[in-house]
């Protein structure tokens, strides 16, 4: 149990951390830095991954782990993993691996959606993941690319803060179309959760982590 409060808590603190820093730039600490950052999946993924090991670090016990916080837990890493293979195999090609992976992209988008993946499927076999209910893994992606529809189409043009320097008839289709690649990496990124997770659980539920300690 203590490997698991451990590495979760290192989740939480390290993505704290990053967070916090969005806030700086240009030498000045600013609030809309920090609201400005929360647009992106990426950002939002990592937040639902941090919260989730917050509550899995403050949760777990030898009895096991609460479903619901350990579903939870299922939804931020397929989120973070959606993050993950997103860069490594499409921003990662098209923009360049340096551009995606300096700073604190690089526990953004690799070392934060690893650490979550290598938690919840070696550490945290605590209950069976059926098919039906994997399904979940998806709800982030829905709900975001729900939001920035909204964002980029519908939203009234004084609370449109995604693009406030272009038009947004000049923007709506094109922004919303980014969220196509995404699509193929959620899908993938549940599947990978999933098959990783099966494949070492044998497909039966666990009292308890691999790395009881």
């Amino acid at each position: 149990m203590l490997l698991i409060r451990v590495t979760n808590l290192l989740i939480f603190l390290f993505t704290t951390v990053c967070f916090i820093l969005n806030f700086h730039k240009d030498g000045e600490w600013k609030a809309a830095n920090g609201l400005y950052a929360l647009r992106y999946f990426t950002i939002l993924s990592n937040l639902l991954s941090a919260l989730a090991a917050l509550l899995v670090a403050l949760n777990v016990s030898e009895q096991g782990l609460p479903f619901g916080i350990w579903l939870l837990k299922y939804v931020a890493t397929a989120a973070v993993t959606v993050t993950f293979v997103t860069v490594m195999v499409f921003l990662g090609p098209t923009m360049g691996y340096k551009s995606q992976l300096e700073h604190a992209g690089f526990y953004y988008h690799a070392a934060g959606p690893l650490m979550a993946v290598l938690s919840f499927c070696f550490m945290e076999r605590f209950h069976e993941l059926s098919a039906e209910l994997s399904l979940t893994g998806m709800l982030p992606v829905i709900l975001y690319g729900l939001l920035y529809t909204w964002k980029v189409l519908f939203c009234p043009k004084e609370l449109l803060r995604f693009h406030q320097r272009r038009p947004l008839a000049a923007v709506g289709l094109r922004d919303a179309a980014r969220l196509l690649p995404d699509l193929p990496p959620a899908a993938l990124s549940l599947q990978t959760v999933k098959t990783i997770l099966y494949t070492y659980t044998e497909n039966t539920p666990q009292s308890r982590g691999v790395f009881s300690v």
